[in-house]
């Protein structure tokens, strides 16, 4: 039996079913799950996290085990299935010491959820102690630009300069952009690949 039909007789199972049922009843629900070992906890919750099409938040007891618990989902259900969302910083005591690549982490997963889409997250409590920019917040304080916009350079650069990006020769990391002519290269915290934005003047 590989791995996707072990999947599939657990999404199938009436146990999964009951439970998936009962977290998307209103209120709030407590459910306690006995005898569960190695990796089985993290094949029922991608079981359940097929059902419905509510996003489910994990909340392990620290950092390693929230990784080793999200590496579980990943062989399960596959990469870009489920969602890390760690704490900003590299260390809990040293406020001024940011972690680039989990504020991205964080953006992306927030950025998920402020869209409504289905999202299987994985976090440890000091991760979610973290406050967290509100959707209006977020929405005031993102650009969106489409094809055929009328948007000028100066504005985005203002912008970027405003929100504390680094304008650099070349985007290497989250929090970086570049101009160079009429192309823009932005990292956003949002996308773990940053956007080219190229302006033809009329």
């Amino acid at each position: 039996m590989d791995r996707q039909q072990l999947l599939s007789n657990y999404i199938s199972h009436p146990s999964v079913i009951s439970i998936s049922s009962r977290i998307s009843e209103p209120g709030i629900q407590h459910i306690h799950l006995n005898g569960l070992i190695g990796s089985s906890q993290a094949m029922i919750m991608a079981a359940i996290s097929t059902h419905g099409n509510q996003s489910h938040v994990v909340i392990l007891n620290d950092n390693e085990e929230a990784a080793y618990f999200l590496n579980d989902l990943e062989n399960i259900l596959g990469e870009s299935q489920a969602y890390f969302f760690p704490a900003s910083y590299k260390k809990s005591f040293s406020v001024d010491d940011a972690d680039n690549s989990n504020i991205l982490m964080r953006a992306e997963v927030l950025s998920r959820l402020n869209r409504n889409s289905k999202t299987l997250v994985v976090t440890y409590p000091e991760a979610i102690s973290e406050k967290v920019v509100t959707r209006k917040n977020l929405e005031l304080n993102s650009i969106a630009l489409r094809v055929k916009d009328s948007i000028s350079i100066s504005f985005i650069n203002e912008f970027l300069l405003h929100h504390e990006f680094e304008n650099v020769d070349f985007v290497q990391q989250a929090g970086e952009y570049s101009i160079r002519g009429g192309i823009v290269d932005i990292y956003s915290f949002a996308n773990e690949l940053p956007y080219r934005i190229e302006f033809f003047w009329r």
